[in-house]
């Protein structure tokens, strides 16, 4: 899979789903964020869904357009394969974590979608950056692992501990 694949497919985990329980007011804004980004996606309103993207990750996708395009695409792919989004659901946030200008906040997150007599269930993360002390949020889907999120935040503070991915269940 190549890192534009693996970015995309975090794009996609972003918008259809993400347990801690920060009381901060900035992370629940954070989970209120995903929630938009949720709606973005049912609503096939991927310009609002790449607006809440970390710009870093926009701009490995190919800029705004682009990125819009590709995510139109993979969904009709999804639905293609007759898979339908059965729920979605950001959990609690982590507390946040200050680093510099910068805010983060891992929002734990679930998905679950059906097809072929089959259900998949997807537990994950997204990690929410705020340049202004949390009033706003973009996010970088946590299931392409720490060393794909390094690679599109290198000043990502060393010491912000991510939860590792799970795999998949199907059933």
């Amino acid at each position: 899979m190549t890192w534009r694949t693996t970015l995309l497919c975090g794009v996609l985990v972003l918008a259809v789903g993400c347990s801690g329980g920060s009381k901060d007011p900035r992370a629940k804004k954070a989970k209120e964020t995903v929630q938009e980004a949720h709606k973005a996606m049912m609503d096939s309103n991927y310009a609002k869904l790449i607006d809440l993207t970390h710009p870093a990750a926009v701009k490995m996708l190919g800029g705004k357009e682009k990125a819009i395009e590709t995510v139109r695409e993979a969904m009709e792919g999804i639905k293609g394969q007759g898979l339908t989004i059965q729920s979605m659901e950001a959990l609690d946030p982590e507390e946040p974590v200050t680093s510099g200008a910068e805010v983060y906040v891992v929002v734990p997150c679930t998905l679950e979608m059906k097809g072929g007599g089959k259900t998949v269930s997807v537990k994950s993360f997204y990690l929410g950056i705020s340049s202004d002390k949390g009033e706003t949020w973009t996010f970088l889907d946590g299931s392409q692992g720490e060393g794909m999120i390094r690679q599109v935040l290198p000043n990502l503070p060393a010491d912000l501990k991510l939860p590792k991915p799970e795999q998949p269940k199907v059933r």
